[in-house]
């Protein structure tokens, strides 16, 4: 008896389901069979695309170092400036930087200029000779060196990359150099503005502090590459420092090269060559009576060495 009951509420159970399928349309589908029927009723709808994002970059070109890090990386690149005058005597000193594995060195144009000889001492206290001036820009207070390096090549991390593009104001930035002859000193600070000095173009202004002998120290940003080089400070102002470009470095052609003490007389030549010229010109302009010139006697050239001190 109660099979019979229990078949007759399976009959009518099932009689009930295909009567609302029937009424309501329902189907019973599969996943796919769904996606498949949905594709077939709705031809025009078209999914939004995927935007595709960009690849994540992880070059180190990208990487922003703090200090600590970026002093490490920096560090065996930078090296102190010392010359020395025509009677091996020390003449002056500042700082600079390879900018290459052939031991391409930068510093600026004043601190070697009057030199006959010229040394780098790197961070182990290692000096190196330098044989040969490559490129100079007195106008942007630049000059390149070659260096004398053993094995004819440096170790990878010994020297710097120029970043071609100007910092922005604001730009985090750090100074390596020879403050006072106080070697590795570093200082932090950002690029408070950009000016235009005549006759020498844009100029960095900085808040990195620097002190007399941190001429020809990099100029390095976060990313650790170069964007301008150290030169200037005005001692009576309150933290005014100010950098040369990194582009002016990029723009530096080789002319003639010369070894240092071949490349001083040529310069010490051409200034004399220039002083004399402007005297007779002087002599020329205020003499009043032509007929009663004095006749010049020719001027007995001086030592090197003492020309280079007066």
């Amino acid at each position: 008896m109660i099979i019979c009951f229990a078949c007759v509420a399976l009959l009518i159970c099932a009689g009930a389901g295909f009567f609302l399928m029937q009424k309501y349309n329902i189907q019973i589908t599969s996943q796919d069979e769904a996606a498949s029927l949905r594709s077939d009723v709705e031809p025009d709808l078209i999914k939004p695309p995927t935007e595709v994002q960009p690849p994540v970059t992880t070059s180190a070109d990208n990487k922003e170092f703090n200090i600590g890090d970026l002093f490490n990386k920096a560090n065996p690149a930078v090296a102190t400036v010392i010359t020395y005058d025509s009677g091996n005597n020390k003449f002056s000193q500042g700082s600079g930087f390879f900018i290459n594995k052939d031991g391409h060195f930068i510093t600026n144009y004043h601190v070697v200029k009057g030199a006959y000889s010229i040394v780098v001492q790197l961070k182990d206290k290692v000096e190196l000779k330098v044989a040969y001036v490559l490129a100079e820009n007195e106008a942007k207070d630049l000059i390149k060196l070659a260096v004398d390096i053993p094995g004819g090549s440096l170790e990878p991390g010994m020297w710097l990359e120029i970043d071609p593009e100007s910092p922005d104001i604001t730009d985090k930035i750090i100074v390596i150099g020879t403050p006072m002859g106080l070697g590795r000193t570093v200082s932090d600070g950002i690029i408070s503005a950009i000016r235009e000095i005549p006759d020498r173009g844009l100029v960095f202004q900085m808040t990195a502090p620097i002190s007399r002998g941190s001429s020809g120290s990099p100029v390095i940003d976060m990313h650790g590459k170069v964007v301008g080089v150290a030169f200037l400070q005005i001692v009576n102002g309150q933290n005014l420092n100010f950098a040369i470009p990194g582009e002016n470095i990029i723009n530096l052609k080789t002319e003639q090269l010369l070894n240092i003490a071949a490349w001083s007389e040529k310069r010490n030549s051409e200034a004399h060559k220039n002083l004399e010229n402007l005297r007779k010109a002087i002599v020329k302009h205020i003499k009043s009576d032509p007929s009663k010139e004095e006749i010049e006697k020719p001027v007995k050239p001086m030592p090197t060495s003492k020309a280079l001190k007066l």
